[in-house]
C-alpha cells in the first residue's frame, strides 16, 4: 500500500521529468524488427512487464535479441519463422497477445499455444481469430472465453480483402497490419463500425513505413499494404510515452506547477498527446520547444470531451477534473470496459469513495468539481493506470492510500521513484 504525507509536498511542483519510451511503439517495433531482414538497433526501449513479456515470447520463437546499455539489438529473420511446438505466456499484455497471435500465423507449420493471466481471458480476441482462420491458419479458443487461451496451427497469411470491426479494439487492425507485408497477396483492410483509438492504427502505419514497408490509407476507411515485402533493418529511436507523461502533466495542472517532459517527435502519432489540448481547454498553458513539452498549471474549468481516440488518459483526466470548477463530462469511452479492468466502473467506484460527485453511463463519466474530499483506500484492480492517476489525488487529498502500487510495473516500473523526486 502506498501512503503519502501531504505536508512533504512542495507548494508549487515544478521540474523536468524523463519519461520511458512508449509501450505501444516499443512492442510494435519489436515485432517489426524481428521480421526484418538484418540487424536492428532500438533506442529508448521501455523495459516493463508488457515489453519484457514480448521480448521473452520473441526469444522463445527463435529471435535473437540482445539488451545492451543504451539500445536493444535484434537480428531479424526476414519473415522466415522457425516451425516448432511452443507455449507462450503473455501475462496481462494485450498488445503481446494480439500481435503475437498474428505473427505466429506466418509460420507454415508447427503448433502453438498462447495463454495469459486471468484478465486476458476476458479481453476480446475472437474477432482477430475469425479473420486469421479465414486467411490460412487454424486457431481454436480453448476455454470458450472471449479471450485467451488459444491454440494456433499456422498456415501463413493469405492476405486479400479483409473487413475488421474496430469498435472493440484497434489492436486487431494493428496486429494484421504488422504481418501484412509478408502476406501471399496484397492486403486491403476495410475498417468497419465505430472507430476507436484510431491514432494507434496511424502509429502502426507510421512505424511500418519507417522500416520500409509500402502501406497507407486509401480514403478514410481502407488501408492498403503491398505483399511480398520485407522490413528493412535500421536504427530506430522510440519516443517518450504520452500516456505515462499525462500523470506528470496532470500534477502540473492541479498543483499550479510547471513540468516539462522531453523526447517527443514533432509529428507524433500518439493519440494520448490530445490530453494536452484538453488541459489547454481547462485553462493550463502548454508550450512545445523542439522535442520538449511543458505544462504550466492555472485555475481549471470543467470541459466536455470525447476521448474515444485517447481513452488511456481518461483516468488521468477524471482525477484532474476533481479540482476543476464546474462539470467535466467525458464521453466515447465504452471500449475501456474491456481493458486491464473495467476502467469506467473502476474509476466511478473509487471516485465515489473519496466523496466525488460523479455520474456514469455505459459510455460516459461526469465529474462535478468541488473543494472538499475525503481520504480512502483506493483499489487499483491490478490496473497500472488507475494507480498512477490517483497519485495526482495524493497531492491534494489527505489520507489517500493506494493499494497494490507495484501494478505500475506493467508500463512504468520506476514511476513512484520519479513521483517522489518531483514532488518532495
Amino acid at each position: 500500500m502506498f501512503n503519502f504525507f501531504n505536508k512533504n509536498i512542495k507548494k508549487r511542483i515544478s521540474g523536468i521529468v524523463k519519461i520511458p519510451g512508449s509501450k505501444s511503439i516499443t512492442n510494435r517495433a519489436l515485432i517489426i524488427a524481428s521480421l526484418s531482414d538484418g540487424k536492428t538497433f532500438l533506442e529508448n526501449v521501455l523495459f516493463s512487464e508488457d515489453t519484457k513479456v514480448m521480448i521473452n515470447c520473441l526469444r522463445k520463437l527463435g529471435i535473437k535479441i540482445k539488451i545492451k546499455k543504451k539500445e536493444v539489438e535484434i537480428i531479424g529473420v526476414g519473415g522466415l519463422l522457425k516451425n516448432n511446438k511452443k507455449t507462450f505466456f503473455v501475462g496481462e499484455s494485450g498488445t503481446t497477445a494480439r500481435f503475437l497471435t498474428s505473427l505466429l500465423c506466418l509460420s507454415e507449420d508447427g503448433e502453438y499455444t498462447v495463454c495469459g493471466g486471468k484478465r486476458m481471458s476476458e479481453r476480446p480476441i475472437l474477432g482477430l481469430i475469425d479473420i486469421l482462420n479465414e486467411s490460412g491458419s487454424v486457431i481454436k479458443n480453448i476455454d470458450k472465453n472471449i479471450g485467451l487461451p488459444i491454440t494456433i496451427t499456422p498456415g501463413g497469411f493469405s492476405g486479400g480483402n479483409i473487413i475488421v470491426g474496430t469498435s472493440e479494439s484497434s489492436q486487431f487492425v494493428s496486429s494484421l497490419l504488422l504481418i501484412s507485408p509478408y502476406a501471399k497477396k496484397d492486403v486491403c483492410i476495410t475498417l468497419e463500425g465505430e472507430r476507436v483509438s484510431m491514432p494507434y492504427i496511424e502509429m502502426t502505419i507510421d512505424i511500418m513505413k519507417s522500416f520500409g514497408a509500402e502501406c497507407d490509407f486509401i480514403g478514410k476507411n481502407k488501408i492498403f499494404v503491398k505483399s511480398n515485402q520485407k522490413y528493412k533493418a535500421k536504427k530506430y529511436a522510440i519516443e517518450s510515452d504520452a500516456s505515462s507523461a499525462s500523470y506528470f502533466f496532470g500534477i502540473a495542472a492541479v498543483c499550479f506547477g510547471k513540468i516539462s517532459v522531453s523526447s517527443f517527435f514533432k509529428k507524433s502519432h500518439q493519440g494520448d498527446l490530445k490530453f494536452l489540448d484538453i488541459l489547454k481547454q481547462m485553462g493550463c498553458r502548454v508550450t512545445v520547444d523542439n522535442d520538449t513539452i511543458t505544462v504550466l498549471g492555472k485555475e481549471l474549468n470543467g470541459v466536455e470531451v470525447n476521448m474515444k481516440d485517447c481513452s488511456d488518459v481518461f483516468m488521468t483526466l477524471s482525477v484532474v477534473a476533481l479540482f476543476a470548477n464546474g462539470k467535466t463530462k467525458i464521453t466515447g469511452i465504452s471500449n475501456i470496459r474491456l481493458k486491464e479492468s473495467d476502467r469506467l466502473l473502476s474509476m466511478y467506484t473509487e471516485l465515489k469513495k473519496i466523496g466525488a460527485d460523479v455520474e456514469m453511463t455505459n459510455d460516459s463519466l461526469t465529474i462535478y468539481g468541488k473543494k472538499n474530499y475525503v481520504g480512502a483506500k483506493i483499489d487499483t484492480y491490478n490496473d497500472h493506470r488507475i494507480a498512477m492517476a490517483f497519485s495526482i489525488a495524493l497531492l491534494k487529498i489527505k489520507n489517500i492510500k493506494i493499494q497494490n502500487p507495484k501494478c505500475v510495473d506493467k508500463t512504468f516500473p520506476d514511476y513512484w521513484k520519479k513521483f517522489y523526486k518531483l514532488v518532495r
